[in-house]
């Protein structure tokens, strides 16, 4: 998914993507998942979180996000599901009583 950038004045102490319920509920996103966002060069990965207050075609950064990389208002960008860390993988195989390798 395409979408603009809206920066928000807000910290939140993590990487925080705000994304609309439509666009969410397009490309299958539920809160607290991880996205990578890219443009050019520039590639970074952020939790969601779906709110309203950005519209649709549009993403909000929080300012954590744009102290440590270069984006800018109204850049247009991709944004796509980043999946499982496998870090995340590991852990539930453990807590399943798995072997790790």
């Amino acid at each position: 998914m395409r979408a603009k950038i809206k920066v928000l004045d807000v910290y939140t102490g993590r990487f925080t993507v705000v994304i609309n319920e439509k666009d969410a509920k397009g490309v299958k996103l539920h809160p607290e998942d991880l996205v990578r966002i890219e443009s050019g060069k520039k590639t970074v990965y952020g939790g969601v979180v779906i709110s309203n207050m950005v519209e649709e075609g549009e993403i909000g950064l929080s300012k954590d996000i744009l102290q440590v990389h270069n984006f800018s208002q109204g850049e247009i960008v991709s944004i796509a599901p980043a999946g499982t860390p496998e870090s995340i993988r590991y852990i539930k195989k453990k807590m399943h009583g798995e072997k790790l390798r």
